[in-house]
């Protein structure tokens, strides 16, 4: 990755490339209608941010999944209230380091049956694809695309969005107010 300081005629493409993946995650497509799951757009917008430069290069796939991540969580239209950026970061970790994403994915679907909330298993899966990008750090799995220390990287940037993001959900878990996911369990007290 160059100098991000350096000369602008040589590092004006990266900046292009964060700028049009962050405009890309910007995209409100959680609003789509139909049978489609919310995540299903938004995971594919951090997923074509990181194909769509990984054409000219890994730095490039990278800065733009990071600002797909960054447009889901802080777009342009709504300042602040962004969406979840858990999805555009998987989708932009399955092109950039698909054994991490599914080591992610796996933790985030245990989580999710352990405890029934997404919040925890968003947090603990982010967090799972910081250690096995640590982990599998000297295990060549992507040779074809990104070093080990930029996964690693990639990954501590991604787990940062996604644990900012979650500040509110972690302060409702400590208060045990945070939902659940599917039905209520039915009340018992009650015939």
């Amino acid at each position: 990755m160059p100098d991000p300081l350096g000369d602008f005629s040589f590092t004006w493409p990266f900046y292009a490339a964060a700028l049009l993946g962050y405009l890309l995650g910007s995209i409100p497509v959680g609003r789509l209608k139909g049978p489609v799951p919310a995540w299903l757009p938004d995971g594919a917008k951090g997923a074509l941010a990181a194909l769509g430069a990984g054409w000219f290069g890994t730095d490039f796939a990278v800065l733009a999944g990071g600002g797909a991540v960054l447009g889901q969580s802080f777009p342009l239209w709504r300042p602040w209230r962004g969406g979840n950026p858990t999805a555009p970061a998987f989708g932009a970790l399955v092109v950039i380091a698909p054994i991490v994403a599914l080591l992610a994915a796996l933790t985030w679907l245990a989580a999710a049956a352990a405890c029934r909330i997404a919040a925890v298993a968003s947090l603990t899966a982010a967090a799972a694809a910081c250690l096995a990008a640590w982990v599998l750090r000297d295990v060549r799995l992507w040779d074809s695309f990104a070093s080990s220390l930029q996964v690693f990287e990639f990954a501590v940037f991604l787990t940062a969005i996604v644990w900012v993001h979650h500040a509110g959900a972690v302060r409702r878990l400590l208060a045990g107010t945070e939902p659940r996911l599917g039905p209520p369990p039915p009340d018992r007290g009650r015939r």
